[in-house]
Order: C-alpha cells, then structure tokens, then sequence
C-alpha cells in the first residue's frame, strides 16, 4: 500500500525532461502535486492492487538525440523513448517499495553491487581487493572470474522472474 507522502515526495523529485504521448510534463505533475497526491496514491494503488499497467503507459515516442554537435548520419544518434511522466512516478513508487522489500527481506545476495542504493562498482571493487590481499597475507591464491549481467533483465524469461518473486512473498 502507498501512503500520500511517498507519492508527494515522488511527485517533487520529477526532473523536467520533456514529456510522453499523453503531453503532461513533469513540471506540471510537480506544480500541481499538493492538489493531486490522493488521486494519485489511487491510482498507484489501483494499478498494483489490480495488477494493471495501462498500454498508454508502456507506448513511447522514440526521437533520435545527437551524440555529438554534429549529426552527418543516424549513426551520429541514439535513440531516446519519451514515456508517460504518470508511468515513470507509478515505476518509482514501486521500484522503490520492491528494492525495500527484497532488501529487508534479506532476498538479495550480499555480494551485489549493481543496481543498489549504496553499492556500486567502487564497492565491488574495493571487496575484491580486500578479498585478494587477505589471500595474500595467508598465502593463498587468489582467482578472479568475472561476468557482466548489466543486460540480464533484457534476456530474463519474465515469467520466471514472476513466479520467483511471488515465491519470494511478493504478491501477484
């Protein structure tokens, strides 16, 4: 369940980047934030009570953005999808309460660094380091195989990841 101020304090952290099909920007979401909270606590609610994510949500507006000062080719561009600003808010909220949940829970492995608030790839590396130097100084040998699952979401068959986080306590 999500209570208004997560979704005020949400709401006031919408950074003005433009805005998706439906033509609301993140400003006008931020300025009018005090008079909709509760509509939109509805909303957020309703979508995750009901397991719904609206289509219009998900459709975007892919424009292709200068990598440089020049655009000579579309090799010059990458693409940029403009999403619904109400879709982006309903993701946070929930990003955020699912990355508490699996956190509190203990759901995650204590050795990922990537996607966490508080570690990153410093983190890792400063662990690494710290694990080959005690190797060292018990005179062990120390081996490094590394993999890169930065696109492993990408390729995830989802409803494995489903029935895994619903067997983790997360409900349908």
């Amino acid at each position: 369940m999500v209570v208004e101020d997560e979704v005020g304090l949400t709401m006031a952290r919408c950074v003005a980047k433009g805005f998706g099909l439906d033509g609301i920007s993140s400003t006008i979401l931020r300025l009018s934030s005090p008079a909709i909270v509760r509509v939109m606590k509805r909303i957020v609610n309703a979508s995750v009570d009901l397991s719904y994510y609206p289509v219009s949500w998900k459709t975007a507006a892919v424009i292709p953005l200068a990598k440089g000062s020049s655009v000579a080719s579309p090799s010059d561009t990458r693409p940029i999808s403009l999403l619904s600003e109400l879709s982006k808010i309903v993701e946070r909220i929930i990003h955020t309460q699912l990355s508490e949940y699996l956190s509190q829970s203990g759901l995650l492995d204590p050795g990922q660094h990537g996607f966490r608030p508080g570690h990153s790839t410093t983190t890792a590396l400063l662990e690494i380091t710290e694990r080959a130097r005690r190797a060292i100084d018990r005179r062990e040998v120390s081996v490094l195989v590394s993999f890169d699952f930065s696109k492993a979401f990408d390729t995830i068959d989802h409803t494995i990841l489903i029935r895994k986080l619903i067997c983790s306590g997360c409900s349908d």
